[in-house]
């Protein structure tokens, strides 16, 4: 079994902004709270931002639009991952990811663990 950081760290970073999309806010369109260059840094998202928004914003620059990998990995392939070990990951970072539970509150990041348990059974 991987690592618990080897869960999204591929690659992701603050210092590497990741290519325009449409609407100019990097991949997936403009970003809420998004850090220089539409990158997946700093700022609070909206407390209305639903899962989905919040994985546009602030994961698809670096994982994909649909969660199957880019300069991060695949997502996909986390529907057995326990809830637990994706929560601390996104709340707290691990390598190259950087944290985000500064930016967003406690059921914002539970919800985005779900959505991202779901990435494959789409």
């Amino acid at each position: 079994m991987a690592p618990l950081g080897a869960l999204f760290v591929a690659g992701c970073s603050n210092n590497q902004a990741p290519p325009e999309g449409p609407a100019g806010g990097g991949p997936g369109g403009p970003r809420m709270g998004g850090g220089p260059g539409g990158g997946p840094g700093g700022g609070l998202v909206d407390a209305k931002a639903t899962a989905p928004d919040i994985f546009q914003m602030k994961c698809a620059g670096c994982h994909g639009d649909k969660g199957q990998g880019r300069m991060g990995p695949n997502l996909t392939k986390k529907a057995g991952a326990p809830d637990d070990a994706l929560y601390k990951v996104i709340h707290d970072g691990a390598g190259k990811m950087p944290a985000f539970g500064s930016q967003m509150t406690e059921a914002q990041v539970k919800e985005l663990v779900t959505y991202v348990k779901g990435l494959g059974k789409a």
